[in-house]
């Protein structure tokens, strides 16, 4: 196994105390754009998180990216795989002279070299999941802001209670008299929020004979989640992965949750875009969802996804599903 750190220059010989660091003016300017989009304090909490990274697969390499740009304190990535030719197609940190390599420490150099300031799921073929298990994770809101009533009136003279008159009224479009009412702007305040999450396994081994499994409510699971959970288990069994393997696999999973091959708009043809190696393109998108729910999970900023992100570039969906099914 090897696991290699990318740190920034300022920081390679610093203590090794843990403290936290404001944001530098160089910092400030280079991530001004996302500074205005999730604010200043959720950017000094990247700024002070170390993140281990495992799998520098084409995913792992799109997850390090979208990690590398957010500004974080350190990224350690860590494989314990060589650089394959599948590697080398779908990995964009490799070069053809990393084949063979250890797979982190080839990627290293260009992981550095997508953020300098920052010192430097899993997919299967065209197929893809990003799975949130934040177990009770809080996270900011903005607070819910009073609305403003609007009192329409047809008597101009009405006079509120005490005998005070009311605010001035104006006429809106002929549609009668109403209250104006002059609101301050307040700055906008955050209040935690705590969410529960299923782990894994109750995610992805659900017990379809539940009554919370009606045929209606599994039938709105999407074709890709039956797809997966087939490759879940064909490697989880350590079989050779071959095509007519993976059907059956795939026929057996269909047959525990009581749903005909006729429901899941797939051809048996499709199965052959599943085996590595991954694609690009949906590496990319994974990697941009994982990528994002750390950042969230990192900066504690806006609501997580809750809870399994299923993608497939078969019929460009992706689809956001609460796992297990709830009634």
């Amino acid at each position: 196994m090897s696991a290699v750190q990318c740190l920034p220059t300022a920081v390679a010989g610093a203590s090794s105390a843990s403290k936290t660091e404001e944001i530098s003016k160089a910092e400030a300017e280079l991530y001004d754009r996302q500074i205005r989009l999730w604010g200043l304090e959720a950017q000094n909490r990247l700024r002070n998180a170390s993140v281990l990274l495992v799998g520098m697969s084409g995913l792992g390499a799109e997850i390090a990216k979208n990690l590398m740009l957010s500004g974080l304190k350190s990224l350690t990535i860590m494989d314990d795989k060589k650089v394959t030719q599948d590697d080398y197609a779908s990995q964009f940190l490799l070069s053809p002279e990393s084949i063979g390599e250890n797979r982190a420490e080839s990627s290293k150099q260009k992981t550095q070299v997508l953020n300098p300031m920052v010192p430097s799921g899993r997919g299967f073929g065209w197929v893809g999941y990003a799975f949130s298990d934040f177990n009770n994770h809080a996270f900011l809101v903005p607070k819910p802001k009073q609305s403003a009533d609007v009192a329409t009136l047809e008597d101009s003279d009405e006079e509120a209670e005490g005998g005070q008159p009311l605010a001035k009224k104006k006429k809106l479009n002929g549609a009668g008299q109403v209250d104006t009412v002059t609101l301050e702007d307040d700055a906008e305040q955050k209040i935690k929020k705590n969410v529960n999450f299923s782990s894994f396994d109750q995610a992805f081994n659900m017990d379809w004979s539940s009554k919370h499994c009606s045929r209606r409510m599994k039938s709105s699971i999407p074709p890709t989640f039956f797809q997966i959970r087939a490759l879940l288990r064909l490697y989880d069994t350590s079989q050779e992965f071959t095509l007519d393997k993976l059907v059956e696999q795939w026929k057996d999973e269909l047959n525990t949750a009581n749903l005909d091959e006729a429901s899941q708009r797939n051809s048996l043809e499709d199965f052959k875009f599943l085996s590595d190696p991954q694609l690009s393109p949906v590496c990319a998108i994974v990697g941009s969802i994982i990528g994002q729910e750390a950042i969230k999970s990192i900066s504690q900023n806006d609501p997580p996804l809750k809870n399994v992100f299923l993608y497939s570039a078969l019929d460009t969906t992706g689809i956001v599903c609460d796992l297990p099914l709830k009634l």
